[in-house]
Order: C-alpha cells, then structure tokens, then sequence
C-alpha cells in the first residue's frame, strides 16, 4: 500500500531544506561485499558499449513501505539477503522507524529481525563480516552520533563509539576487515560537509581521514577495490550535482585519500539514491532525484579506474530514498535489491526491485596452491606463529611451487579461491591472541570452495594446526563447525592433548611404517589434538600412545569432487629432523589421491657472471610485472616481496639454484594499490627495490 507524500512545505523551507523533504527524510547508505584478497579487488576497464545482460523484476514487497532507511547486502553459505532497517514509514518527514526487516533474495520474501534501540532515519548503514552498523542519523528531528551494531548470526543490537560529529544525508561504506568510512552529509549548523571519518571496529575508535574536495550530502557512495566513489547529492550551495569523486585508499596509511574528479554522471543531477560495489565492473547506481521528487529509473555501472559509465537496462519503476544491497554468489551472479522509498506520485513504497547480472570473475591467481599461515604481526603468541611458519617455510618451497602465500586472522575474509587447486593451511595452537581460528566468513569460502570441486577439477585442502579439533569440533567454541570438521574434514574431537612430550606419531596411509618425534617447543604451548575418524573417513597417523582407531593424530577424507587431509600438530613441534619428511608426505599423499599441486609461473635460466636484482617491468603495473635476478655461483636463493609495513605478502623463490639469470612474474591481483618491496637474498647478496601496483 503506498502512502502519498505530502507535498506542500512553505517555499522558503523549500529552498532551506533543499526542496522540501531534503531536512526531514529517512537515510540510506551503500557498503560493499568484498571479492578478493585482503577484500579488495582489481576494477578493469569497461568499454563504452551498452551493456544489457542485466535484468530487473519485481520482488515481495516491503512489509512496511519506508524511505530513507538504511540498506546493506549479505551472503551466508551462498545464500543472499539483504537487510534494511529504520526509516520514516509516515511520510510526514518527522518520523525515524525502529523496524528492521531481512530479505531472503532466493526464497523472494521479508523478514522482520530485531528493531533498532532507537529510531533512525538519514543516517549511514555499512556492513563488516557478519556485523551491520548504523551511523549518526536522526532520531525524529533530532541529530545525534550513535553508533549501534548489529550482529546478524544472534540478531541482536549493541552499541560501539560515538561519531566525531552528529551529521543526516550521510553516507558509510566498509572497507575490508575492519573500516568504516563516514562520508560527506549535512550538519546542525547547516553546512554541507566536506568530513570523511575512519572507524575502526577492531579498536572501536574514530580518527579523521583526508576531506572531500566540497562538501556533499545524500549523495551515492560504495567501494569499489581500494577506491571510494561519490556521485551526485547536493554541495554547499545546497544545489544538486552530477560530479563523481574518486578515493584511492592509501596503503600504507588508511586515513589517507587521494581524491579526484571523474566523469560525471551521465543522466544528470541526482540526489536521494545509493550505490553498492558491483563485482568487476565498479560500482551500480540507479534512480534517485533530480530536483524535489522528481524521481528517475535510469541504471548505470561505473568503472573508477576507467573513468567510464555504462547504461544498464532502467528500472521498472521510479525509486528514490530507497535502501539498497549487493550481493555476489559463488557462481559469479551478483543481485542488486532495492528496498522501499518513494516512487512516482511522490507516495512512499515498499516496492522491492532485484537486478541480476552475471559479471567476469577476479583474474585467476598465477599460481596454483595458496599457503594460508596466521598473521605473523598481531601481538600475543607471536613467537609461536612465526615459529609454525617458519619451519615450514624452510622446506616447503622444496617440495612445491608455484604457491601464493597470505595471512589470516579471525577476521579475515580470504581472497578470491576459485582459481587455486589446492590450500595449505597451517594454523597455530593456542597463541593467546584470539587469531585462534578460521572465521566465519573463512570457514565458509573453503567448503564453498571444496564444494566447488569436480573430477576434472578435484581441490585438496591439506590442513595442519594442534588445535583444529578442538576450534571446529569442541561444543561451546566461538568456531565450532562440525559441517566443516565432520561434514569436510572428516573428524570427531576426543581430547586436547592427543599424546604426552616427548611423543611420536607413526604412518599409517602415508609415511607407513615410518615413526616422527615431536618436542614441547621452547615457546610452550603443546596441544596436539587427538581425534577420531568419521564414517567414510581414514586415519592418516596415530599416536605412539593410542590404538589406530582410538584417538588417531591425522585424518583424511576424499570425495570425487575434493580431498581433505588434517593432521593436528604444529609444525614447531617436530624435532631430529622430522618436519621435512612429515610435511613431504602430507603433500604426496594429497597428490596421491587428486589433489594438484603445479608450478605455473615458469622460471627461465641464462648464464650470469655476478649477483644482479632488477627493475621490475612494466612499473608501476597491474595487476602482473616480471623480476629479473642473476646469481653467479650454487646457493639458496630467497625473492619475496613485502608491503609498506614490512609484512611478507608472497614467497616468489625460496630454494636452491645453480648459477644463472632468471626471470619470474609477479601477480598482484589480489593486493591492494600502492607501494611494495621485492628483495633478493643469496649466499652475502642482499638487494631490495620498489615497485607501485596501480588499479
């Protein structure tokens, strides 16, 4: 049912508030669902030429018709769904709405969730992980600097730290694991800002980033890799503009933005309207207001690092003051929901349009395994997860090539994986600093990943941590996933400490016969876990101490589409020399049973009479560039590459070589813009040099 806006302010109010209803609506803003490693992803370059494959149709309507309510997308296991919340629901531009509804995209119907502590309207909505926040707002007529969290798996609502500033018409987007930016809207004081402000969920805490060029409010705003991209909305003069505004996010300092001026919005001026990310191709806008309500239904997709716009097919209604959310699905099929607002009349509506379109997948990765270790910079337990990665670092590249190395926390969204055959995981036991695990979001990208697997394409995960039964498989953990333990792994947990120090496991599938002794590590903290076996699934080692089918110290699981091996010690347990052959056997019984384990970044050799580190070329470059060394004599040969921080981002060479000239290509499709160091390390050779990826 639609409820006819009334339309009848006095004309100076008109003019102050920015043609009626500006001062007193309902508040929506954009966020984006992440798509690659460290959540960002490369934006190629579109071309100029319609693009119509996309299509919109009519959804279950809203059960409360609402406008300028906040909007976020998310995925679960696959399934999309999008979350609106607040809002005035009267019409009569006073009103902020406590209501939050759920919309179910696959099963096209609405939800109402738990309602929002306090009312809110004109405010910024954003998405982290499995947490939505709404930002500032209104409550009624009244301004304020609230944050309130709402956590989407217990459906509940909390708060965090108040914005620096109260402000309404103001925009919100995340940005990776941890940050929210706060951009633009207008304030008590009648003045359009220019503001952008940084939160940081791990910190709760607030700080300034670099302002916009001119002050903008109820503009369109969503991420777009590490660009931030504003359209439209009303400057100082509280005139409404066409004029986009490019971020791009510096790496090494996040409160840092370099702000430019790209192509205007093609169908001219708009405000009251949102823009979410939309895969490779950008960012999505559509509708909103030219002047009052006047609304439109022109859809557009747009290219930051093209600095291009491309029509989409239009709306089937006019929607503006909507809320709105993108989602994609593993398959590559990304839907964009609009949720409420005002349609023609102006009346206000609980109109719900889907738009669908199957977009490009992020590049592939050059190599075919990724080696997933905890991140070695976050404080406690340090010592241990540099140990674990380490020790394995010192034989691995050894026994395979070809790999992408990347760091994990409980927080982090892992990248793209659908181009990697295999994944090496190696978590650390109990390193006191709550990283303890996979998270949720981690947790679900391998088994979609796993899933994923075919007999033409078959994944191996071989996943190696003292711990991994007791996070996955213990009752009562924050991490507990038996679908992923039982149902992907192939185990039950039985006890914490699977056997005593000194200890020893034996082959049983693999290494057969062969006995391994492992040691209390100097840095402490022994848990190997002991573990039983599920239906279907096969003791790979067993404890020196335990019968094979009691509590065994490895499991594997194969299905025709995947093959999954965990063992549950640490790497820095081993001792006598023992982590070499253990860690060779995991891999050949992976391979043994489909897993793919392949270099596919060739290494050429020439002759070489002295140590030499090239210039990469092209540089700056995107997303590839090529390293040229040479070594004049046999030795160990170390080429990795770092970020700004120091943090080691990727192994490229870690092994013997005989002497030569080499040449080995760097993909950084799934790094972030900005400044990396690539150094050469061989025999008293050490030789560090810049490179600038560019998106």
């Amino acid at each position: 049912m639609k409820k006819v806006i009334p339309f009848f302010l006095p004309l100076g109010l008109l003019v102050v508030l920015s043609l009626g209803f500006y001062y007193s609506n309902g508040g929506n803003t954009a966020t984006s669902i992440a798509e690659a490693l460290n959540t960002t992803s490369p934006i190629p370059v579109v071309n100029n030429q319609y693009d119509m494959t996309g299509a919109w149709v009519s959804g279950s309507a809203l059960p409360s018709a609402r406008y300028y309510h906040g909007g976020v997308g998310h995925v679960r296991n696959d399934s999309g769904f999008v979350y609106v919340f607040g809002g005035d629901s009267t019409g009569a531009g006073t009103a902020a709405g406590v209501n939050t509804y759920r919309y179910n995209i696959a099963a096209n119907s609405w939800s109402q969730m738990a309602p929002l502590p306090q009312g809110r309207r004109l405010m910024g909505s954003a998405k982290l992980g499995d947490t939505i926040y709404c930002l500032d707002g209104l409550n009624g007529t009244a301004s304020n600097m609230t944050l309130y969290k709402y956590n989407i798996n217990a459906n509940t609502w909390s708060t965090g730290a108040n914005a620096p500033d109260s402000m309404w018409y103001v925009k919100a987007v995340g940005y990776q694991d941890s940050l929210i930016y706060l951009v633009g809207g207008y304030g008590a004081n009648g003045v359009t800002r220019t503001s952008v402000f940084m939160y940081n969920a791990k910190t709760n805490s607030w700080r300034t980033a670099t302002s916009l060029p001119l002050g903008r409010g109820d503009g369109a705003l969503a991420m777009a890799g590490d660009t931030i991209v504003y359209v439209g909305g009303l400057n100082e003069s509280v005139a409404v503009t066409a004029v986009t505004y490019r971020g791009v996010i510096n790496q090494s300092d996040r409160s840092q933005i370099t702000w430019t001026t790209g192509a205007n919005y093609p169908a001219g001026v708009r405000y009251r309207w949102n823009a979410q990310t939309w895969g490779n191709k950008g960012v999505i806008v559509s509708g909103g207001a030219s002047t009052g309500f006047t609304g439109s239904q022109e859809t557009y997709v747009y290219s930051p690092g093209a600095n291009t716009w491309t029509a989409q097919t239009n709306m089937p209604s006019i929607m503006l003051a909507y809320a709105s959310g993108s989602v994609r699905y593993n398959s590559g099929i990304w839907k964009y929901v609009i949720g409420g607002g005002v349609t023609s009349g102006p009346a206000l509506s609980g109109n719900t349009l889907v738009f669908t379109d199957t977009l490009s997948a992020p590049p592939p990765p050059s190599n075919s395994t990724l080696v997933l270790f905890h991140d070695s910079t976050v404080s406690g337990g340090l010592a241990k997860r540099k140990a674990d990665r380490d020790s394995v670092m010192k034989y691995l590249p050894s026994l395979i090539s070809g790999y992408d190395v990347s760091y994990f926390t409980a927080a982090t969204v892992l990248p793209n994986l659908s181009g990697y055959k295999t994944i090496i995981l190696v978590e650390t036991s109990y390193d006191n600093s709550g990283a303890l695990a996979l998270g949720t979001s981690a947790r679900t990208d391998i088994k979609a990943w796993l899933a994923s697997g075919t007999p033409a394409d078959k994944k191996a995960l071989i996943s190696i941590g003292g711990d991994q039964g007791y996070n996955y498989d213990q009752s009562g953990q924050t991490n507990t996933d038996t679908a992923f333990s039982r149902g992907y792994c192939g185990f039950i947990y039985r006890v914490d400490s699977g056997m005593p120090s000194p200890g020893t496991i034996t082959g049983i599938l693999t290494d057969i016969g062969n006995t391994r002794n492992l040691l209390t590590p100097s840095d402490a903290g022994y848990y190997p876990d002991g573990v039983s076996p599920t239906l279907g699934s096969s003791p790979v080692y067993k404890y020196g101490n335990h019968s094979v089918l009691d509590t065994v110290a490895a499991v594997s699981k194969g299905t025709t589409g995947y093959f999954a091996v965990t063992s549950f010690q640490d790497p820095r347990y081993f001792v006598n020399g023992d982590l070499k052959p253990w860690l060779a056997a995991l891999i050949g019984y992976a391979k043994l049973n489909g897993g793919t384990i392949t270099n596919t970044t060739p290494i050429v050799s020439t002759i070489a009479d002295k140590y030499a580190l090239s210039q990469n070329y092209p540089n700056p470059f995107n997303p590839t560039t090529k390293i040229t060394f040479a070594i004049p004599q046999n030795g160990f040969v170390s080429l990795k590459v770092y970020d700004l921080s120091g943090k080691e981002v990727m192994t490229l060479v870690n092994k013997n070589m005989t002497v030569g000239s080499y040449s080995v290509d760097f993909n950084g499709a799934f790094l972030s813009s900005g400044v990396y160091f690539y150094r050469l390390e061989s025999d008293n050779f050490v030789e560090t040099k810049k490179m600038m990826l560019v998106k």
